[in-house]
Formats: C-alpha cells, structure tokens, sequence
C-alpha cells in the first residue's frame, strides 16, 4: 500500500531525529520498556501524543509504527482536521506555505505532528493523514 511509503519516510526521519537526541531522550524516557509502554499497542493513541493533543476523533485506522512514530487516517478533509487541531493543540498549528498549505504542522519541545491530505492511490476512504512523532 502507497499509505505504508508515507510511513517508512517519516519512520527515517523520526529515526534522524531520535538518533540525534537519543542521549537526551533516554534519560528522559528511561529504559525501553517503560519507552514502548507509552507507545501502547498497535492503534492505540499514545501518552506522549496526547499531551500534546486529545486524539482525533473520526479516524478510519492508526497505527504504532515505532515506539516514536503513530499514524491516524481519516475520511475527513484536511480543512476539517486542522480546525480541529487549532482549537484542541496546545501549540499552533502552522502552514507549510501559506499560500496554500498543502501541509500543516504542530511543533512543541516533545512531539511534531504532520497533517496532510492523502495523495497515495489504492487508500480508499481516507483523504488527511496524520503523522504524529515524538521527538
């Protein structure tokens, strides 16, 4: 499935940024366990997400793809999602360019979360991804 590219690219990219804070985030995080705990099992909305913002509430499927990197899908149009994020995020949601916004983003000091809308062929009900990968 195209959706699972998507994934894999940002699973590389959270692996960047975990290897380049990895000394910070172990003693932040304690030992693996206690880090693949907060991640919960497959689908389930992580700790370290949510303090950050309450799960979306009309997904169509999520997933754990790392300990550090959760997926949620929805039928919901991007428009729809990142409303919703601008009244439940506890950091503001910002534009990858303003004009037009192809991509939006919630930053804070432990987690970015990345909306966008679904151009992958073959996912079939779902029209925004989110990508939510804590730091």
């Amino acid at each position: 499935m195209q959706n699972s590219l998507w994934l894999r690219s940002l699973a590389l990219l959270a692996l960047v940024a975990a290897t380049a804070c990895s000394s910070s985030h172990q003693a932040a995080s304690g030992d693996a366990a206690a880090a693949s705990a907060s991640a919960g099992a497959d689908g389930q909305y992580p700790t370290w997400a949510a303090a950050v913002v309450a799960e979306y509430p009309n997904r169509v499927d999520a997933s754990s793809v790392t300990d550090n990197l959760f997926q949620i899908d929805t039928a919901d149009d991007t428009k729809t999602v990142v409303a919703w994020f601008k009244a439940h995020a506890s950091a503001p949601v910002t534009a990858s360019d303003p004009d037009s916004a192809p991509r939006w983003f919630v930053n804070t000091a432990a987690v970015h979360v990345d909306i966008e809308p679904n151009t992958y062929e073959g996912t079939t009900g779902v029209k925004t991804m989110m990508a939510f990968m804590r730091k």
